[in-house]
C-alpha cells in the first residue's frame, strides 16, 4: 500500500485502499485527516504501515466511539452490544 516506498501511509495510499478494497471514498480525505495525531503530522500527514494495521484493528474491535480508527472504512455507527442482546433475547427461538 506505500505506494512511493517511503515507509509511511499517507492520503494517497489510503485512497488506493479504499479503491482496492470497493469503499466509499466520499470524504477520504476528511477522514484520513480525522486519523492523524500529532506525530503523523510531523511527519508530513502520514502514519507508519503499523500505526494503520492498528486503526484498522481499532475500526472492527474498539467500543470506543472516540477512537481514531473508526473512520477507517467509512463511518460506522455501531450499536452497542447490550443492545444487540437484548434484541437477540425477544426474538423466539
Amino acid at each position: 500500500m506505500d505506494s512511493n516506498k517511503d515507509g509511511l501511509f499517507c492520503v494517497k495510499d489510503y485512497k488506493k485502499y479504499l479503491k482496492n478494497h470497493n469503499m466509499d471514498m466520499t470524504g477520504a480525505e476528511e477522514r484520513f485527516k480525522s486519523m492523524l495525531n500529532e506525530e503523523d503530522i510531523a511527519n508530513g500527514n502520514a502514519m507508519s504501515s503499523d500505526r494503520f494495521r492498528a486503526l484498522v484493528y481499532d475500526y472492527w474491535v474498539s467500543q470506543d466511539p472516540d477512537c481514531k480508527g473508526k473512520y477507517i472504512c467509512g463511518p460506522f455507527d455501531s450499536t452497542p452490544i447490550e443492545e444487540l442482546e437484548s434484541k437477540n433475547k425477544k426474538k423466539p427461538v
